[in-house]
């Protein structure tokens, strides 16, 4: 069993009327990677800020939505600060392709699924240098996306790298532990023998960051750049 968490931010709400008359919304918050995961369980976690906040609300999900419903007035202005999260457990990735929606290409995202599941395949088995080989290449394709490249473009993961750094839409430390992937990516080069070998930490660290891009919202980013 495995553990993923995702932030709630920027509901849109719902307004109705409970059987009292009472006014009462629903907060819905897209998860646009959902539905790739096979969950067997899940929780809303909401931090309590006083007694009479959030106690009475009701959570569910479907789709690439999470429902948070029966909030009052005071809740709904209140739901930034209580700093909501979607925890979930689940079995495996029901379809990888999935974990990239925002694509533009449905080949180019078939593909990164694929790379996707073989990263998946090598870190479950401690093949440390194979997993920084599939991690590059889903990277790789999303830069790739993001930056509008087309199949006759000719540019290297490290040039694609340096181009999301200047358009400044990753945060410092992903975009570091991107270029070491870059490096370590070199090291099928038989004339790099004499450079260190991937080991367990730097796997993790590329774990970690290649986790934080899948739940990027993208497409906020792409209508940035546009």
């Amino acid at each position: 069993m495995k553990t993923a968490f995702f932030e709630l931010k920027n509901p849109e709400y719902l307004h109705e009327t409970d059987d009292h008359g009472f006014p009462k919304s629903t907060a819905i918050y897209r998860i646009p990677t959902l539905p790739a995961y096979a969950i067997s369980h899940y929780t809303v976690n909401i931090e309590k800020i006083s007694d009479e906040l959030f106690s009475q609300y009701h959570d569910s999900y479907e789709g690439e939505y999470v429902h948070i419903s029966g909030l009052t007035e005071l809740d709904e202005h209140r739901q930034a600060y209580a700093k909501p999260t979607f925890q979930i457990n689940y079995l495996g990735i029901l379809d990888y392709k999935k974990l990239f929606p925002h694509f533009r290409s449905d080949s180019l995202r078939e593909r990164a699924g694929q790379f996707m599941e073989e990263a998946d395949k090598a870190f479950d088995n401690s093949a440390w240098m194979s997993f920084l080989m599939m991690a590059g290449a889903v990277v790789e394709c999303v830069l790739f996306d993001l930056l509008k490249k087309s199949t006759a473009s000719k540019a290297t993961f490290g040039q694609l790298t340096k181009d999301v750094k200047n358009i400044s839409v990753l945060d410092e430390n992903d975009v570091k532990t991107i270029f070491g992937m870059v490096e370590a990516r070199n090291l099928i080069h038989a004339g790099r023998y004499e450079t260190p070998f991937v080991g367990r930490k730097l796997a993790i660290k590329t774990r970690l960051t290649l986790d934080n891009l899948l739940k990027m919202d993208w497409s906020e980013m792409k209508n940035g750049k546009d």
